[in-house]
């Protein structure tokens, strides 16, 4: 679950540069990667 969260925020880093990036996509992206975070630091620590 936590490398899939570094793999999500390091796209998320990189797409935000990009103009063809879609706003909602990237808000979808984003949410998500708050949720994983979040569940890491509620319950894995």
């Amino acid at each position: 679950k936590f490398n899939l969260l570094i793999s999500n925020i390091q796209s998320l880093s990189v797409e935000c540069h990009f103009k063809r990036t879609s706003r909602k996509l990237f808000t979808e992206k984003i949410k998500s990667v708050q949720y994983d975070l979040k569940n890491i630091l509620t319950y894995h620590v």
